[in-house]
C-alpha cells in the first residue's frame, strides 16, 4: 500500500529500511474487531524490530466477542505487504494491518481477516478458475455538529449541516443560501455541494495510502451525504481498503472541524447509506458472469450468485445490516431496497445488474442490502458464503420468486408487492432468520456454531433488548397527552 512494494520475502528489511529512509516516529499494528471498530498498539521506532515484524506482538484483547477477560492474551501478526504511510496524522505514522492469532502465534478462528479468506477461498474452490473482485460504494454523511445523551428521564439526539434546509433562515452572518432540500442533492456541483474540497482531501489521502478511488460525489441526502467509490480489487484487499477508508474519513473530517458516521438513517425522512457491492468472478480478463443472449446477459455461475445472495439475505442481514439503526433505511422510496428480487438497471432491486457494464469484461452484479455500521470483513465473508452456497446448490432465483422484475416496486400496487419477498424490518428479525438459516454459513468452516451463536446472543442482549427497553421521543409525542 505504499510506493514501495513489499514481499513476504524479505518484507521485515523492506520494512526497517522504510521506517529510516521515511524518517517514520511511530509505528501502529493494527487490527480490526468484531464490530469493524480498528485497534492499535502504538510503537516508537526504537521498538520495531524484525521480530516484532515477522513474529507478532502480544497483546491483551477484550475485544466484545473474542476472549474472555480471564483469557484474553493474544498476539498481533503483522502483513507487512498491507504497510502505509499515515497521510493524515501529524506525527510521521506507518501503519500495520495485523491478523489476530493466539499468544503461541497459532490463527484465531473469529480473527475478521481469517474468515473472510476461508470465505473467499470456498467461493473459489465451487466457481472453478476464477476469482471474485470486488467494487465497493461507500456512503456516509458528514456533519458540522451532533450531540446525543441518553438517561433515566431524557433521550435526545441533534445533528446539524451547514447544507441542511433547516438552516435556511438561520443567521449565519451572513447566511449565504445554497442550502439543500430532502432527497434532491445526488452528484450536485459547488457551491451548493459544500463538502466538495474535503472529499478532495479525503480521496487524496486514501490514494496516498494504496486505496483505489473511482470517483467521489455529492449523494442524495442534502445534509451532508457523501459517497466514495472503489476500483475492483481482489476482495481481502477491498476489506482492508474499507476499513482503512472508514478510519481515513472519519480522521480527516475531525481534522476539518466536522464529523462523519457511517450510521446507516442518522436522519428521518431522508436518504439512508447503503453499502452496495458490485461482485464479479473473473477469469483473467474476462467476467465469469457473462453469457450472451440472456436476460442480463447473465450465465449460469452468476444466476446461482444470485440466487445464494438473494435466498440467505434474510440471515445474511444479521452481518452485512448488523445494527438496529440499519433497518431503518429501508424506507419506500428514498431507494434502499424492501423486496428481494433481481433486475436490469434496477435500483429498486435488491440485486441490480448494471445496464453500463453487460459485456464480457465488465459483467458484474451489485448487491444492494448492506450497509458499513459492521465489519467489512465480516460483511464479506458472509455475502462470499451466500455465493458459495448458491454455487454449490445451483440455486435459481426463479424458482424462489426472485425475478427477475423489471419494475419499479415502489410504484406496484399494494395487491403485487405482497406477492413479493420482504427484506427484514428489524434486528431481531434478521437475528431469528439467521437462527434458522445458518448453514450456509458454517459450511467449509467459514463460520461456525459458537460465532452464531455467540453473534446472535451478543447482539440480541447488547442492542435489541437495550434498545427496547427505552422509552422513544416519538412515543411522547403520539402517547404524553392521552
Amino acid at each position: 500500500m505504499t510506493s514501495t512494494t513489499v514481499t513476504d520475502s524479505d518484507g521485515a528489511a523492506q520494512i526497517l529500511d522504510l521506517i529510516e529512509t521515511e524518517h517514520v516516529e511511530v509505528v501502529n499494528l493494527r487490527v480490526s474487531d468484531l464490530h469493524g471498530v480498528s485497534r492499535q498498539l502504538s510503537l516508537p521506532v526504537a521498538a520495531v524490530s524484525e521480530e516484532v515484524l515477522v513474529g507478532g506482538l502480544g497483546a491483551g484483547m477484550v475485544y466484545g466477542g473474542y476472549r474472555s477477560v480471564n483469557d484474553s492474551d493474544m498476539r498481533m501478526l503483522p502483513d507487512l505487504t498491507t504497510a502505509f504511510l499515515d497521510p493524515v496524522m501529524g506525527p510521521r505514522t506507518l501503519n500495520i494491518l495485523c491478523d489476530v492469532a493466539y499468544a503461541d502465534g497459532t490463527p484465531f478462528e473469529r480473527c475478521p481477516r481469517g474468515i473472510l479468506r476461508r470465505a473467499v477461498d470456498r467461493l473459489h474452490s465451487l466457481a472453478g478458475q476464477s476469482q471474485l473482485m470486488v467494487s465497493p460504494e461507500l456512503e456516509f454523511y458528514i456533519f458540522d455538529d451532533v450531540r446525543y445523551g441518553t438517561e433515566m428521564n431524557t433521550c435526545s439526539y441533534a445533528v446539524d449541516s451547514v447544507e441542511a434546509r433547516w438552516n435556511t433562515n438561520r443567521e449565519e452572518s451572513p447566511n449565504l443560501g445554497y442550502k439543500l432540500q430532502r432527497a434532491t442533492s445526488a452528484q450536485i456541483t459547488p457551491p451548493r455541494d459544500h463538502l466538495y474540497e474535503l472529499r478532495c482531501d479525503i480521496v487524496a489521502c486514501l490514494t496516498a495510502c494504496g486505496v483505489p478511488v473511482k470517483y467521489h460525489h455529492h449523494e442524495l441526502g442534502g445534509a451532508g451525504q457523501s459517497e466514495v467509490e472503489f476500483l475492483f480489487e481482489p476482495a481481502v484487499s477491498t476489506a482492508d481498503h474499507l476499513q482503512i477508508g472508514k478510519d481515513i474519513i472519519k480522521t480527516a473530517s475531525h481534522k476539518n472541524g466536522k464529523t462523519a458516521t457511517f450510521m446507516p438513517k442518522p436522519l428521518f425522512d431522508e436518504a439512508g447509506c447503503g453499502l452496495h457491492f458490485h461482485l464479479s468472478l473473473a477469469a483473467g480478463q474476462h467476467s465469469r458472469f457473462y453469457e450472451e443472449g440472456r436476460y442480463g446477459c447473465l450465465s449460469d455461475l452468476a444466476l446461482h450468485s444470485i440466487g445464494g445472495l438473494l435466498l440467505h439475505t434474510p440471515a445474511l442481514m444479521a452481518l452485512t445490516n448488523p445494527s438496529t439503526n440499519s433497518y431503518r433505511r429501508f424506507s419506500p422510496g428514498l431507494s434502499a431496497p424492501v423486496k428481494l428480487f433481481f433486475s436490469v438497471a434496477n435500483r429498486s432491486a435488491a440485486i441490480r445488474i448494471p445496464g453500463y457494464s453487460m459485456s464480457p469484461r465488465e459483467q458484474r452484479i451489485e448487491y444492494r442490502m448492506a450497509d458499513a455500521i459492521g465489519s467489512p470483513y465480516l460483511t464479506m465473508a458472509a455475502i462470499c458464503a451466500a455465493m458459495a452456497d448458491g454455487i454449490e446448490s445451483k440455486i435459481q432465483p426463479d424458482e424462489h420468486g426472485f425475478g427477475p422484475y423489471d419494475v419499479n416496486v415502489y410504484e406496484l400496487p399494494s395487491e403485487e408487492r405482497a406477492k413479493m419477498s420482504d427484506v427484514p424490518t428489524s434486528l431481531e428479525a434478521a437475528l431469528a432468520s439467521l437462527q434458522s438459516d445458518s448453514d450456509f454459513l458454517t459450511k467449509g468452516g467459514v463460520f461456525d456454531m459458537d460465532f452464531v451463536d455467540m453473534w446472535i446472543g451478543t447482539k440480541t442482549q447488547n442492542e435489541v433488548n437495550q434498545l427496547a427497553m427505552r422509552p422513544h421521543p416519538y412515543e411522547f409525542a403520539m402517547y404524553y397527552d392521552r
